[in-house]
């Protein structure tokens, strides 16, 4: 049987957001790369895959460990689907990781990178830079790349300035991811 490596792209929506608002960006992978609408396609040992991630629809107020836990098992759960979907004649054994963020979810895609560091990490290695997943499919990332991502907060980083008092307001309007930013 022959040997594939899985391309997982998963792209994360931001804060109010949903999956298909990335849908253009995808549909631009998509035809990229594959020719097929299941957004994957076998070609000369490499596998690719783009996934708009729904995890967190319509929960984006209970903070960023919480958004970035539930992408992490997301997208475990994709890329063990689609290994454990690998035909006998395609083994997936190697799978690498991008991960596309807009806003929020450039802020969830860095927390779930550290989270997946962690647990699949080899601890007899301390070098290694590869994770295993089971059945020994290895991980590796690739790609980590955010759009309107907030990386320093944005207390401060407003475009009109705003009293420290309207800040700590609007953060708590925003329930624990606004006291996160």
């Amino acid at each position: 049987s022959a040997t594939t490596t899985l391309h997982a792209i998963f792209l994360v929506h931001g804060h109010h957001g949903l999956a298909t608002d990335l849908s253009y960006l995808e549909s631009s992978i998509v035809s990229r790369f594959t020719c097929d609408s299941k957004k994957e396609k076998d070609q000369k040992g490499f596998k690719f895959l783009v996934h708009s991630t729904v995890c967190n629809e319509h929960h984006t107020y209970d903070g960023i460990r919480a958004g970035g836990d539930r992408l992490v098992q997301e997208i475990l759960h994709i890329i063990s689907s689609e290994v454990d979907f690998g035909s006998e004649t395609n083994v997936i054994t190697n799978v690498t990781l991008s991960i596309v963020g807009n806003s929020l979810g450039g802020l969830y895609g860095r927390y779930a990178i550290k989270v997946l560091n962690e647990q699949l990490r080899d601890k007899s290695c301390k070098q290694s830079t590869i994770l295993k997943l089971h059945d020994g499919i290895s991980l590796h990332f690739n790609v980590f790349f955010s759009t309107a991502t907030p990386h320093l907060g944005i207390a401060s980083h407003t475009f009109v300035p705003l009293p420290r008092a309207a800040e700590l307001t609007i953060a708590k309007s925003m329930g624990e991811t606004g006291n996160d930013l």
